[in-house]
């Protein structure tokens, strides 16, 4: 008798589709759901160490400069940044504010410009507002 093999197939496909990483203290994650934009096409979030809902944490917002600023695969922007930068340098990471991370898909040097895409750098910072304690006049 021959299994076939497409439930399992669909079981996995299904839960890497709907099961995404949740953000946690000391932990960077890649968000890509819950902002619509045609060049930014996601973020890299870390939330502090000592963070908790007890308070409302500020936001620090890295705009990769150069060609790690637009690239295929938002994990160029990743080791570029400031999280993997401090843990390369063997420092410790900052426990005081939220560090968000946006990575832009490639396009042409026109579309690669952070001031031309304010309006979804400000979606990601009020997703980034709403999804976690975030002190709204610190970012």
């Amino acid at each position: 008798m021959k299994v076939s093999n497409l439930p399992y197939l669909l079981i996995f496909f299904g839960c890497s589709i709907g099961c995404t990483e949740k953000p946690g203290p000391s932990k960077q994650i890649l968000i890509t759901e819950g902002f619509s934009n045609e060049v930014l096409g996601a973020y890299w979030l870390y939330l502090p160490k000592n963070y908790g809902e007890k308070r409302k944490w500020p936001i620090i917002m890295f705009l990769q400069g150069g060609d790690a600023s637009a690239s295929p695969t938002p994990n160029t922007v990743k080791n570029g940044g400031p999280v993997n930068y401090m843990l390369n340098q063997h420092k410790a990471l900052p426990d005081s504010f939220i560090i968000v991370n946006p990575h832009m898909r490639t396009g042409t040097i026109e579309q690669c410009q952070w001031y031309k895409n304010a309006h979804g750098l400000v979606q990601i910072i009020n997703q980034t507002i709403k999804n976690n304690h975030v002190d709204p006049g610190r970012i």
